[in-house]
């Protein structure tokens, strides 16, 4: 079966982020929506392999297109995917049940890209 080339949107209300949070009780990011009705939320990633945080300015691959309104992407395929598969791949199987994805948090004032097994978890606090 062939891999959509799709970027697909996860469902979550917009927001800016306020923190990124990585220690013992695991990968979060904490966001303040826009709608005021909603607060804050908590973005959870369950066993998260790499991240890295950056200002959109600079982003040079993978761009999410303008049409597409949200916050969460999934993006099936990146050069930091394939990198990090080149880098560990040979120490790990990250292919059938084992896979894992691309997920690309953007904001006017933040890319995050993180690779982790599943989906994340979007929820209010």
């Amino acid at each position: 079966m062939a891999m959509s080339n799709a970027i697909i949107r996860v469902k979550a209300p917009l927001f800016e982020i306020d923190a990124i949070i990585d220690d013992w009780e695991g990968f979060r990011i904490i966001c303040s929506a826009q709608e005021k009705s909603i607060g804050k939320i908590r973005i959870k990633f369950n066993d998260v392999f790499s991240y890295r945080s950056m200002d959109p300015d600079l982003l040079t691959e993978e761009a999410v297109p303008s049409n597409v309104g949200g916050n969460i992407f999934k993006l099936p395929q990146s050069a930091f995917k394939k990198w990090f598969l080149q880098e560990a791949g040979q120490y790990r199987d990250f292919t059938g049940d084992n896979e894992i994805f691309h997920y690309r948090i953007i904001t006017d004032e933040q890319c995050i890209d993180i690779l982790a097994f599943g989906s994340p978890i979007v929820e209010e606090l």
